[in-house]
């Protein structure tokens, strides 16, 4: 074998062992990596489950939360379901103390039923006294006046008015009007009794009292004002019907009417006549005692107005006039009474003479045209002249029928007769009295 074979051989040897070396190397080197890898992932491994371990952890952190939550829930829905016991049960015992309430609210509305019923069958009415030294007392369109010393010592109204039959005592105490009278309906069963102001209704009869300091008023169950008096100022009214064995009285601003219980036309002219007075009070609906109508506010309003222009008319006087003019001013005012006079006879005539017609009627309706006449052209004319001759110490006739017929003539014919017979009586004084 040559030299270069050899040189061959060896050269393909030594890559044979090179090959192997290289393979071993390769071997030692896979394992190598294979011990680095597996050691990578032992401390992968280990980084896994220390996160998992964590993660555990704060899983059962998040599980001891939820289960305190669940704790708390279960605790509040447990105190919950107590409270909605609670509740039920406090629900009865406040149902229980509503009734209790309601049955006490209850009784206790009985009871104030019973007083306010009480206080409408009985009670005490005292009309509140003006300063003033005399009343003047109307009844229907009569009227008087009346000093308080009289008034103090009782009067009763049937004895000043005529073709009246019904007793009122008028009592004047230190600070009240005191009024007394017996009421009766049509059967003669008493409706109310009042004395010195204390009253009592029968509780049988189906009537309404209601009352201030300045009025008082009944109506019957039908709504007719059976009884009213009013005191505005000093002046004192009384209105109402009063039923008499055969026939009514009906009292009202327009006169006393008289109807017999036989008339063929009663009902009409009741009705009429009694609807005629109007109602100064509310008498129904809750805490009306006391409560004024819509009417009454109004005319009470208007009737002070009014009282206090007469007032003022009544005390006018012509200031430095001389006895010849003052007799020439009384003499066109005697002449002007004169001629209402005729015109009131001329009227009356003519009434006489028509046939079927209510007699009684038409008069009353002569008289009251007449009397409207006076009081709104002629009346404080005849005041002023008669407080002239006053000033001047002529007084001829000083009594109160004169003294009512100036200031409110309801008569007609002898009450305009007297002023224009006064005023006359005055003239010839004055005649003979020097300047």
């Amino acid at each position: 074998m040559d030299t270069f074979t050899k040189v061959l051989f060896l050269f393909i040897a030594l890559g044979g062992i090179s090959g192997f070396i290289y393979a071993i190397k390769q071997i030692f080197d896979s394992e190598a990596d294979k011990k680095d890898i597996i050691e990578s992932q032992k401390i992968e491994i280990i980084n896994l489950k220390t996160s998992l371990n964590k993660s555990n952890e704060k899983l059962e952190e998040k599980q001891i939360e939820l289960k305190d939550k669940s704790d708390s829930i279960e605790k509040l829905a447990n105190d919950v379901l107590n409270f909605s016991k609670n509740i039920n049960t406090n629900t009865d015992k406040i149902s229980e103390l509503t009734n209790e309430i309601s049955e006490i609210t209850s009784k206790t509305n009985q009871v104030a039923e019973i007083i306010e019923i009480e206080q409408r069958q009985k009670g005490t009415v005292k009309l509140k006294r003006p300063n003033s030294s005399e009343f003047k007392c109307y009844l229907a369109s009569n009227s008087v006046i009346l000093p308080s010393t009289h008034l103090e010592k009782g009067v009763n109204m049937s004895k000043i008015f005529s073709n009246f039959t019904l007793d009122i005592l008028v009592k004047l105490s230190k600070e009240s009007v005191l009024i007394s009278t017996i009421l009766n309906d049509k059967y003669g069963n008493r409706i109310i009794e009042l004395k010195d102001g204390n009253w009592a209704l029968n509780k049988s009869n189906n009537f309404s009292i209601n009352y201030d300091d300045q009025a008082l008023e009944i109506i019957d169950n039908k709504g007719f004002v059976v009884f009213q008096v009013e005191l505005i100022l000093n002046e004192l009214t009384f209105k109402g019907i009063h039923y008499g064995a055969e026939q009514v009285y009906i009292y009202n601003d327009y006169g006393i009417f008289i109807i017999g219980y036989e008339s063929d036309d009663f009902n009409r002219e009741f009705s009429e006549r009694a609807f005629q007075i109007n109602r100064l009070f509310e008498h129904v609906g809750a805490n009306y005692l006391g409560k004024r109508s819509n009417y009454s506010v109004i005319r009470k309003q208007n009737k002070s107005e009014e009282t206090e222009r007469i007032k003022k008319s009544n005390s006018a006087y012509y200031k430095d006039i001389s006895n010849k003019e003052l007799i020439k001013k009384t003499n066109i005012f005697i002449h002007k009474i004169g001629d209402l006079l005729k015109v009131a006879r001329e009227k009356i005539v003519s009434v006489m003479d028509k046939k079927n017609i209510n007699y009684e009627k038409s008069i009353t309706e002569v008289n009251e045209e007449i009397i409207n006449y006076y009081n709104n052209s002629l009346r404080s004319e005849g005041m002023k002249l008669r407080n002239t001759y006053k000033k001047k110490g002529l007084n001829f006739d000083k009594s109160y029928y004169i003294a009512r017929c100036y200031e409110n003539p309801t008569n007609h014919f002898p009450d305009l007769k007297s002023v224009k017979s006064d005023l006359e009586n005055m003239v010839n004084s004055l005649v003979d009295k020097k300047e």
